[in-house]
């Protein structure tokens, strides 16, 4: 992957790139897992909780690294 340039933000995205792996994608998880949803959205939920936190995790380390 190659880096995206700060300076196309208004804001810095990496607090919230943290903000996703720390809550969002755990939260995401924790519902498919104790949700009451049909089996579909449940894993779905917990499908999505996981890609959020690999993709916002990956994209963290790239970013903080260059």
């Amino acid at each position: 992957m190659k880096k995206t340039r700060q300076h196309y933000f208004a804001f810095d995205p990496q607090p919230v790139r943290i903000l996703d792996v720390l809550v969002v994608g755990p939260l995401m998880i924790y519902a498919g897992k104790k949700g009451d949803f049909k089996p579909l959205v449940k894993k779905a939920l917990v499908g999505i909780g996981i890609a959020t936190i690999a993709y916002n995790g990956i994209n963290y380390f790239l970013n903080e690294s260059n």
